[in-house]
């Protein structure tokens, strides 16, 4: 097991004194609040940077353990227990070696400078984009896409807000007679026809979308093309600092050391692991939605819609369809995603994510996602991000937990800060806060707020066909959702 990886990225937090530790020593005291390492211990995997053998440890806001704000030190390929902190200090561990005096100059002490790259890539598999939707749902199989959950929420003033499997009028009411005993003839007519629709609709899903992109394509200029592909200066130091660990981790355990990310629920907690962290710089975030909201308004009806139960949210983008895909969504999944989801959910295909769907939602004081519902992703892993929020409050992510595990107390999750992400197993249910502004009366005439949210749910080819459920007796659900 590595000792120090799990340290090779560093914050150190101000120092505080716990008063039940007061009978401590004033040493001991410290490092207990501050967890750092007692004393710095030489790492058995390194990550080979700046050269083969070394291993280069970035401390950010490191003003006890540095005389500077933020730090790098190299351990050199022996067996010397203390890091070289300056380039003296290599100099000297090169000339004492018989190395050349010269090699100094591949060595940089800036953290700036040891984090302007994305670290090398993960060496899994290439990503393939958004698929089609017959490919892509939950039974990986295009005959069960078109016969099985169809949400209906309404029918003639009923509340229905259930899934149905439907094939054909005449099956569908011998399937569920006895459920449909209750309503009326019309009642009955009317939700056949709404079913038939909607299989309609998934019949010709893939074709429309074709035709939808090339339309797009002539109404959508963009407004500021470089938002589009994700650059390393999009980046925080922090997640490119999170990146650089992960590559020297072996275990959620270690990663989860990282002062960058920050783990949501103990680890003997029950439901699924909630994570977050900081992703994108500010000012990126805010451009990126900018260019979203700029699409949106290019565009207008004839865009792709997201649709939450059936019911459509007007104020979003697909991004595939607006050609974000190959510049920023295939760069997050296999050079952000995938590294964290390989260490954090192994036995959930996050090391194998190949393809993604992606969706950014502008979300207004006051809504939310119906009536107390809750929400899984048709995902391995999910990320959602912040891109803008401005004179908000509240909004909380709730989690819920899986079917099979859920939380005994749900998980309140704040995503107010711009750029920053939430990373959670797809299978984990959720649903959104309403959002509320911060001093300003709905009632008044005041200038819109709005937050806008990126959703990347990654996918794993490999792992679905291998460990998703195709088995024909699939059992017909009377809802996928709670009430609360």
């Amino acid at each position: 097991m590595a000792i120090l990886p799990n340290r090779s990225v560093l914050t150190l937090p101000q120092p505080s004194i716990d008063t039940e530790e007061s009978g401590l020593p004033v040493d001991e005291r410290l490092q207990r609040n501050l967890r750092l390492p007692a004393p710095a211990i030489r790492p058995t995997i390194v990550n080979n940077q700046p050269l083969p053998g070394w291993h280069r440890h970035v401390i950010l806001g490191g003003a006890l353990m540095s005389p500077h704000d933020a730090d790098v030190w190299h351990w050199p390929p022996d067996e010397r227990e203390r890091p070289l902190r300056s380039a003296a200090e290599v100099r000297e561990w090169l000339s004492a070696h018989g190395e050349q005096a010269s090699v100094v100059d591949c060595f940089s002490f800036s953290p700036q400078v040891c984090l302007s790259d994305f670290p090398a890539p993960d060496g899994g598999p290439a990503s393939v984009g958004e698929l089609p939707a017959s490919t892509t749902s939950t039974h990986q199989h295009p005959e069960k896409f078109r016969v099985r959950d169809y949400w209906v929420e309404m029918c003639r003033g009923y509340v229905i807000r259930r899934y149905f499997d439907f094939t054909d009028a005449s099956s569908f009411r011998f399937d569920y007679a006895v459920y449909l005993r209750q309503f009326s003839h019309l009642v009955v007519e009317d939700l056949v026809r709404q079913l038939e629709k909607m299989r309609d609709e998934r019949d010709e899903a893939d074709a429309l979308r074709s035709e939808r992109v090339d339309e797009l394509k002539e109404l959508y200029s963009p407004m500021d093309g470089s938002v589009r592909s994700l650059r390393e200066s999009s980046m925080s130091l922090e997640c490119l600092n999170l990146l650089t660990q992960a590559q020297s981790c072996t275990s959620a355990g270690e990663l989860t050391e990282s002062p960058h990310l920050m783990p949501l629920t103990a680890p003997n907690e029950g439901g699924s692991p909630v994570y977050t962290f900081p992703l994108f710089t500010p000012a990126y975030a805010e451009s990126l939605a900018e260019e979203l909201r700029h699409f949106e308004e290019s565009c207008g009806d004839a865009r792709g819609r997201l649709f939450v139960c059936g019911r459509e949210c007007e104020q979003s983008v697909l991004l595939d369809e607006a050609g974000f895909s190959p510049g920023l969504v295939d760069v997050l999944l296999t050079r952000v995603i995938r590294p964290l989801s390989k260490l954090l959910f192994p036995f959930d295909g996050g090391d194998s994510l190949d393809h993604h769907a992606c969706f950014s939602l502008r979300q207004q004081p006051g809504e939310q996602d119906g009536p107390f519902t809750l929400l899984p992703d048709n995902a391995e892993v999910a990320l959602q991000i912040c891109l803008s929020a401005d004179g908000l409050v509240g909004g909380d992510l709730v989690f819920y937990g899986a079917r099979d595990e859920p939380r005994q107390t749900p998980l309140n999750v704040p995503l107010l800060e711009v750029g920053h992400a939430v990373l959670y197993r797809g299978t984990n249910l959720h649903r959104w806060k309403p959002l509320e502004p911060l001093g300003v009366d709905l009632r008044d005439d005041s200038p819109s707020f709005s937050r806008t949210v990126l959703n990347i749910s990654g996918r794993s080819s490999t792992w679905r066909a291998e460990y998703m459920a195709v088995d024909d007796e699939y059992p017909i659900r009377v809802s996928s959702h709670m009430d609360l």
